[in-house]
């Protein structure tokens, strides 16, 4: 299979003829690397060009130009006319662009690599949306893939090679792999061919956000089923589903009790809905719309997990709360407890036994509920609920899986998206400042807003090591409280950002957590990360992270 550079194509790219084409390399039963967007005009010595998609295959270097729409000439003169109606005129058409850029990366790599010389070049154009049936001077047939073109996409990139060969009256080899990746190397380094880091975190945060098939189906599923028990990992879409769901109900005119463990979470997804029949708040603070705060008594083990819950009993015993059309659990590890399970008999129309209920958990973030979850999911089957499980990771990309894997020890379910290897920053006392300065002016400098990132600590600001930070963005960083402000850079405890995520995640003050096989927290707050993660780390502990990755890889290697 081709490897696609960069993994997904960005939504900044509005072209949906390249999409396509990028969706068929990506299918294509070829071996090999596909560039998509490369700008030849960046090199010093190159023409002012561009290459939609260059194909590296055994078979040699193939440029690829792409058109979209209607096109057409008319006395030397091309016309492209795009899906709204808007044509635009030039003097080159599709077939000589593609030459130009051919003979411009031949030029290009030839310089770094001379005995590319002696490698096959070709190029080729793809209409997407015509069947192209002009024929003039400059048109060459062999070369076209269009609408009604039936052979597959792999056998067309070998087709355009064996034609332009023809033309040369040459023979070449194909290429070993070792030469297709010092090519590969090229590309990426000596046309400077990178993606913008903002270009790539965004396309993969766009891959992220759709509903995988999995959720969808279970969605469809519970259409037909009243008591619904739903286990997955953390990203698995738990409180995606969560919330489609409560979207679901309270079209049907039916009023939902949504209720998370984490107060920020809750004032987070309460912000997604003006959905007056849908009710969004943490367990807690719904208890203390009805029951009075005793503050002198919080620092009690007993007051939140006993003494509240049985306040608030009374009070729902003596029906002065109006009973919910459906209940939903989210972060259902940290609320299952069976000293509960009175309270949700009275929030939910005809109870447990006859009501409609749906409760997420993940056993791998039982952060707070410690045993009392196994003995809750065991007295839940009294109820006869049905039972799904979810395993497609669609939060984080696979490197970040990957690496909250092995670092945890815990398997985090299968990723769906390629993107970004996970970056271990050593820092001392001395280059503190620098590192983070280094790492966040990157960022910022790559299109990425300071509301996007998100450094996340298992201690608060003032006990985390970056209180002792100075540098650049010191006044830009502040606690988080729910809310993004544009120009700011929240920092989270682990608890207080459980069930949420960002786009992008600096870890710190994590050197505790990377002995002993399994690490509930780590995991945890590594599984925060959608796009890009980066772990600020003590150059000892930063060695025995890498050490125990290494590990990891080589058991799943050798199991």
């Amino acid at each position: 299979m081709l490897k696609l550079i960069p993994a997904t194509i960005g939504p900044e790219y509005k072209s949906n003829a390249e999409k396509k084409v990028f969706q068929w390399l990506k299918e294509c039963n070829a071996d090999g690397y596909a560039f998509h967007s490369v700008g030849l005009s960046e090199h010093e010595e190159k023409s002012n060009t561009e290459s939609d998609f260059i194909v590296v295959t055994r078979n040699g270097i193939l440029c690829l130009e792409v058109k979209g729409g209607r096109a057409f000439c008319e006395n030397g003169v091309w016309g492209f006319e795009n899906r709204h109606g808007k044509i635009d005129y030039k003097n080159e058409g599709p077939f000589e662009q593609a030459a130009g850029a051919m003979y411009a990366l031949k030029k290009a790599l030839t310089d770094q690599i001379p005995w590319l010389n002696k490698v096959s070049f070709a190029n080729g154009v793809v209409f997407t949306d015509i069947t192209f049936e002009y024929r003039g001077v400059s048109v060459r047939p062999e070369i076209i893939f269009d609408y009604s073109s039936s052979m597959r996409f792999g056998d067309y990139i070998e087709a355009c090679h064996n034609y332009w060969d023809s033309k040369h009256r040459a023979r070449y080899a194909y290429l070993k792999e070792d030469e297709i990746e010092e090519i590969k190397t090229a590309i990426r380094d000596d046309l400077h061919f990178v993606p913008s880091l903002g270009c790539v975190v965004n396309s993969i945060d766009e891959q992220l956000v759709r509903l995988t098939e999995e959720q969808t189906s279970v969605l469809n599923a519970l259409e037909e089923n009243d008591k619904i028990l739903i286990n997955g990992p953390a990203g698995s879409g738990k409180t995606l589903v969560a919330m489609e769901f409560a979207r679901r109900c309270a079209a049907q005119g039916k009023r939902v009790l949504f209720l998370t463990y984490n107060k920020l979470l809750a004032k987070y997804l309460s912000g997604l809905t003006q959905d007056e029949r849908i009710e969004i708040v943490h367990f807690h603070g719904l208890i203390s719309q009805y029951v009075v705060l005793d503050f002198a008594k919080m620092s009690d083990s007993n007051y939140f997990g006993k003494v509240l819950p049985e306040k608030f009993l009374r009070v729902l015993s003596a029906n002065q709360v109006a009973p919910f059309d459906v209940l939903i659990l989210d972060e259902g590890q940290d609320l299952l407890n069976t000293a509960y399970f009175p309270i949700f008999e009275k929030l939910l129309k005809k109870g447990l036994y006859n009501g409609k209920w749906m409760f997420f958990y993940d056993t791998n973030q039982n952060l707070f509920g410690g045993g009392k979850l196994q003995k809750s999911l065991d007295a839940l089957k009294r109820y006869y609920p049905v039972y799904f499980k979810l395993t497609k990771n669609c939060r984080n990309t696979a490197p970040i899986a990957k690496f909250n894997k092995y670092s945890s020890g815990i398997e985090p379910g299968k990723a769906m998206v390629d993107g970004e290897q996970v970056e271990i920053l050593e820092y001392s006392e001395e280059t503190m400042d620098e590192v983070f300065d280094g790492l966040i002016g990157k960022l910022l400098q790559a299109g990425i807003g300071m509301d996007e990132i998100t450094v996340i600590s298992p201690y608060t600001l003032e006990r985390s090591v970056l209180n002792r930070y100075r540098g650049n963005y010191r006044a830009d960083l502040v606690k988080f409280t729910g809310d993004r402000d544009a120009g700011k850079l929240c920092m989270a405890t682990i608890q207080s950002f459980k069930g949420l995520d960002s786009k992008i995640v600096i870890a710190t003050d994590v050197e505790n957590y990377f002995n002993g096989e399994k690490n509930i927290m780590l995991y945890t707050l590594l599984s925060r990360a959608r796009t890009m993660l980066y772990i600020l780390s003590g150059k000892d502990s930063a060695e025995k992270l890498r050490i125990k990755i290494i590990q990891g890889i080589s058991r799943e290697n050798f199991s």
